[in-house]
């Protein structure tokens, strides 16, 4: 089952087999592309953070659930493993590298 936070559930734990078709997590995480859903760690000069791109409406930035459409959310977004993304933030440009990216924790692609 989906978890109560997956951002394909809308909220409500579903069987991962009641996802709509626009919402079925794509083989492109395979691929290591940054997607709305996927979890992205990021490294810049204060350490790592983790990250989920999530729809604005899901957004909870103190637990790691960003916007697609936040300023580190559009910059995420096409990246891949290794790529450097700089992102204006309200306390100056923010260099951020990409060190990881995975299906969300409730997809059926993770172990």
């Amino acid at each position: 089952m989906c978890s109560p936070h997956c951002v394909f559930s809308g909220g409500s734990a579903r069987p991962a087999g009641d996802l709509v078709p626009a919402e079925i997590p794509s083989e492109e995480w395979l691929d290591g592309e940054v997607q709305p859903g996927s979890r992205v760690r990021v490294r810049d000069g204060d350490g790592e953070d983790e990250y989920t791109l999530v729809r604005s409406g899901k957004a909870d930035p103190s637990n790691g659930r960003i916007s697609t459409e936040s300023p580190v959310g559009r910059a995420l977004l096409g990246g891949r493993r290794g790529d450097e993304v700089r992102v204006q933030t309200p306390g100056g440009i923010r260099a951020l590298t990409i060190v990881e990216v995975a299906p969300p924790r409730c997809c059926s692609f993770e172990e």
